[in-house]
């Protein structure tokens, strides 16, 4: 099965209303998906969809709500692991003269190396792996995003999607208010 990493914007803002929001997000995920054979499911600030048909994400992107959905690989939490992942991912490509940009998020904060620590060792990993790259980490022709949860999130292919609230959101919200 292939990965979607969904990241929504504003209704992590919520408060203590939060969970009605994401409730209602993946609801309106469930409904769009219904004729599809998906798995989802809810992590504290993510939702993860795993799915077969490569329709799955051109129907989840056009969802309010979400403001990003990323093709995404899960790797577990073994360094040599996600540096194979990489390698393959990247090797998908043709780089010859692309910059990039490593982000890693460390949500878990039992894993060893700190962020700033793992940009830098993927970085280094990349660049001897792929030589004909470069680093520009300001304005990189590609970025490489890691997040470190129960396991490394790995992706680099990410579509905007409509931002927003989740549709059928709205009465109860300015009810809340």
């Amino acid at each position: 099965m292939k990965l979607l990493l969904l990241k929504y914007g504003e209704i992590g803002l919520k408060g203590k209303n939060r969970y009605f929001f994401e409730s209602q997000l993946i609801e309106n995920i469930k409904a769009r998906l219904k004729d599809y054979q998906v798995e989802i499911i809810s992590e504290t600030g993510r939702i993860y969809v795993n799915y077969e048909d490569d329709l799955v994400p051109l129907i989840v992107k056009d969802t309010f709500g979400l403001v990003q959905v990323c093709l995404c690989e899960k790797v577990p939490l073994d360094l040599e692991a996600l540096e194979e992942k990489i390698g393959q991912m990247l090797a998908t490509y043709e780089l010859a003269g692309m910059t990039f940009k490593i982000e890693a998020r460390r949500t878990n904060k039992k894993y060893p190396m700190n962020s700033p620590e793992l940009n830098s060792h993927l970085g280094s990993f990349v660049l001897k792996k792929f030589p004909q790259l470069r680093v520009d980490v300001h304005n990189p022709d590609f970025l490489i995003e890691v997040e470190v949860r129960n396991s490394f999130y790995v992706y680099f292919e990410c579509h905007r999607a409509l931002g927003g609230m989740p549709y059928g959101s709205s009465a109860k919200a300015v009810l809340l208010m």
